[in-house]
């Protein structure tokens, strides 16, 4: 994943936006358009708000992953 840029909303749009789903370490983003299928790990531990056509998938169990 890369972090740039940075763009950042207030608090309240925050609150109104990320009302589910709020990306734990170790979830799983899946973009959903262009580029298409693009797939990551979540390392980031503070609060973020997700963009439009990104899914949070949160792993019911451990994930073991090898490249």
């Amino acid at each position: 994943m890369n972090r740039e840029p940075r763009e950042y909303i207030s608090e309240r749009t925050f609150k109104m936006w990320m009302t589910r789903g709020f990306p734990k370490i170790g979830d799983l983003f899946f973009t959903t358009e262009a580029p298409l299928a693009n797939v990551c790990l979540n390392e980031i531990e503070e609060p973020f708000a997700l963009a439009q056509r990104v899914i949070c998938l949160q792993p019911y169990g451990t994930m073991t992953l090898s490249f």
